[in-house]
């Protein structure tokens, strides 16, 4: 029943990109929010969320909203990355490809974002433990520098990073990070 329910409202939603105007977005807290918001109804294989993923990337570019297309693709990776048939060097070149991108239009929140779903799709993996927390690091110098209303993840990558200080036994780091974070 809870499946059917799930399914219910995913169809729902998707159906709603297809039917209504999207919103315009005016930062890029609006446009992370509101996937970030609507994350559990996203919670499908990315084969099934392939076609609203399309349709907000041709929103974003209908509009002209390079950010909104960086975020919309982000997430579509970091879904794609725990998808074990979909963990692949293609979402890892993607996002990238997204970071360098952002990077050279000095979208700060993608490359901050970008990075940190580079650092998610490591930190998986034993072997690149030591690629992942140079992510970590790199996406903490940018967002670092906003608030929690500018970049609403702040606090939550913030607090990760302490995490993984502490999973390394860094006692006085890992403390540092998550106190930051509250």
């Amino acid at each position: 029943m809870k499946y059917l329910f799930t399914l219910i409202s995913v169809t729902v939603v998707f159906s709603a990109f297809a039917q209504r105007p999207l919103p315009a977005f005016h930062s890029f807290r609006d446009k992370f929010l509101y996937l970030d918001t609507n994350r559990n109804y996203f919670d499908k294989p990315i084969s099934s969320l392939t076609d609203s993923l399309v349709t907000l990337v041709q929103h974003a570019k209908r509009i002209n909203d390079r950010e909104l297309d960086f975020i919309v693709r982000i997430f579509g990776c970091e879904h794609a990355a725990k998808d074990p048939a979909s963990k692949t060097d293609a979402v890892e070149k993607e996002l990238k490809q997204i970071y360098a991108d952002a990077h050279e239009s000095q979208l700060k929140y993608v490359e901050a974002y970008a990075l940190q779903a580079l650092r998610d799709f490591y930190g998986d993996s034993k072997k690149l433990q030591s690629e992942a927390i140079e992510q970590y690091m790199a996406a903490y110098d940018i967002y670092k520098n906003f608030n929690s209303e500018e970049f609403p993840a702040r606090q939550t990558y913030t607090y990760s990073l302490g995490g993984i200080y502490y999973r390394y036994e860094d006692y006085e780091n890992a403390i540092k990070y998550m106190q930051e974070a509250r």
